[in-house]
């Protein structure tokens, strides 16, 4: 079982760029997913990141009978299209836990599953929180990264291997005034990390971790989203699909 437990940047071997969703558009469809309501994105035509085609129909984002959220990468007569959810409330200080099902190492190189904070505001770089598995294109080298923007400033990334053992896992960050951590875990993990200690699982589980203590950015209207997308819209071998199995926050205690 592969496991990274950082507190510093370690070197990236591949300059990964930032999800750009400035141009993100939403619907006005929504699903209710883990007691919150959510955005589906369609665009018109190619926008950011990848560029890409967001679809908000069945075949690219859906709730299973298990109220499983699904999402897709799909090809229809030889156009490809992506998906991505948007949290319709903001949330702020606290930690962000994602249950996922899927074999996230076993990606074509231009799929990238995004899991992040994103703010319209350009203050802050958009007051984006980054955790994203995918190859960005290349054949090789580390499929995995935790980020705050901007990411091509040094000690604001660190990149991983992830050399999974199966396809559940569980990825979250806790962001507070002082730092924010970020953790990927072997398994569901979610009700033990509950109370927002991401140091609470036992190592034989952690995939990664990692403590950014740098320049914090404060709350704003960031809205979480969750997105399966195409680098440079790439074109993969087959159809690409993620299961969010469950999100779920705890704020940040207050005095």
């Amino acid at each position: 079982m592969n496991r990274i437990i950082c507190r510093a940047l370690t070197v990236g071997i591949l300059a990964l760029p930032a999800a750009d969703t400035a141009t993100a558009q939403t619907t006005s469809r929504t699903d209710e997913f883990s007691g919150y309501t959510w955005e589906l994105r369609r665009s018109n035509g190619l926008e950011g990141p990848g560029p890409n085609r967001f679809l908000d129909n069945r075949r690219t984002i859906w709730l299973d009978d298990d109220g499983n959220l699904h999402l897709k990468v799909w090809e229809r007569l030889g156009a490809w299209f992506s998906a991505e959810v948007v949290l319709t409330e903001s949330l702020g200080y606290g930690t962000y836990i994602f249950e996922t099902i899927g074999e996230l190492d076993e990606m074509d190189p231009p799929v990238i599953f995004g899991l992040f904070t994103y703010d319209h505001d350009p203050e802050y770089d958009h007051r984006e929180i980054d955790i994203e598995y995918g190859l960005f294109g290349a054949a090789r080298g580390p499929n995995a990264q935790f980020v705050l923007q901007p990411f091509d400033e040094r000690g604001n990334r660190l990149q991983f291997t992830a050399d999974l053992d199966g396809p559940y896992l569980t990825h979250a960050f806790q962001w507070t005034p002082d730092a924010i951590v970020f953790a990927s875990y072997h398994g569901h993990r979610a009700d033990e990390i509950s109370d927002g200690d991401l140091f609470a699982i036992d190592d034989d589980f952690v995939l990664a971790r990692w403590t950014f203590d740098g320049d914090v950015p404060p709350p704003g209207e960031e809205k979480v989203h969750m997105n399966l997308w195409l680098y440079q819209n790439a074109h993969p071998s087959r159809d690409h699909e993620v299961v969010i199995r469950s999100f779920a926050f705890t704020p940040l205690p207050t005095d």
